[in-house]
């Protein structure tokens, strides 16, 4: 599958087993493990074989219907940049959770920017959701600017709520909703 706007860089696209090299390469970064989960949520160092075991559940997932992560990829030659999905996906309750994270050297450019508002035009218009919501660490400012910048609203801090190596950390918890968010700007196709 493969999602993307004319207007933008990047594009999504399911992750194959010839991804594994380049998402074990950009996702082998301590500092990326350490900003968006906890301990033993996303394996450091990032070896391929965490990339292959990833992109198998990513693709059964998918299959099922009941996740969907994809490939950030730039469209001028197809590099992998980082990877964004919806996960617990609940269609009674229309919502799902946004996860996303980018290789260091990709950041900064507004790729992620790109890359998220593909995700949820297609999450509100595609499945239907009516609720996007995202938990991101209280120290993860770079994250926080991004979601408050594409229209998420703060919801709640969940106080001490992850233990990290430091210690017990808040997170915040951003969410937005379909009548929220303003599609009328960005037209993506699907194959």
């Amino acid at each position: 599958m493969k999602i993307y706007s004319d207007e933008y860089r990047v594009y999504l696209g399911s992750l194959a087993h010839e991804h594994a090299t380049a998402l074990s390469e950009i996702g082998n970064d301590a500092e990326i493990a350490h900003d968006i989960a906890a301990p033993g949520e996303f394996p450091s160092p990032y070896k391929e074989e965490n990339a292959i075991e990833f992109i198998k559940y990513a693709n059964d997932t998918l299959d099922e219907g009941v996740e969907y992560h994809f490939g950030i990829f730039l469209k001028e030659d197809s590099t992998l940049i980082g990877v964004v999905g919806f996960m617990h996906v609940d269609r009674v309750n229309k919502k799902a959770e946004l996860g996303y994270w980018i290789g260091k050297r990709y950041q900064g450019h507004g790729y992620a920017t790109e890359a998220l508002g593909i995700i949820l035009h297609f999450g509100f218009l595609n499945l239907g959701l009516e609720r996007v919501y995202a938990q991101t660490f209280s120290f993860n400012e770079g994250s926080k600017r991004l979601l408050e910048h594409i229209g998420f609203t703060l919801e709640g801090r969940l106080r001490k709520n992850t233990l990290l190596d430091e210690g017990f950390i808040d997170d915040y918890v951003y969410g937005l909703l379909k009548g929220e968010f303003d599609a009328t700007d960005r037209f993506i196709k699907i194959e």
